[in-house]
């Protein structure tokens, strides 16, 4: 994985996610677990109002949208929430107390892996 803002890093785990950009709004996305920071891509968010084929033109293009890179140092809070009746959802704030909702397959895998980082 490279990124502008990070050069290329180790990925201690990488998993397909759902991001809850709103309480109603769901978006597959990437979550990266570096030895340094957090990062998580979603499809680039330009073409969503195009309907099918903004759906095609971004498949198409594989461009991705970083919504965010967090060094551990700028993680303020992490902790389990839930939606609805899911109960592996991973909310993380920063330093900026701005809130990031991420839907995780097995949060406690999660858990245990930001553990050896002091963050959970």
């Amino acid at each position: 994985m490279e990124t502008k803002a990070s050069g290329k890093r180790e990925i201690l785990k990488k998993e397909m996610v759902g991001y809850l950009r709103s309480n109603v709004q769901v978006e597959k996305a990437t979550l990266y677990l570096t030895t340094r920071r957090m990062l998580l891509e979603t499809q680039e968010s330009g073409k969503r109002s195009l309907g099918f084929i903004g759906s095609w033109l971004r498949k198409r293009s594989g461009a991705k949208d970083l919504v965010f890179e967090l060094d551990f140092s700028h993680i303020k809070f992490l902790h389990q929430g839930h939606y609805g009746m899911e109960k592996n959802v991973m909310e993380i704030t920063d330093s900026q107390s701005n809130t990031y909702r991420v839907i995780v397959k097995n949060f406690s895998e999660w858990a245990n892996l930001l553990g050896q980082y002091g963050l959970w």
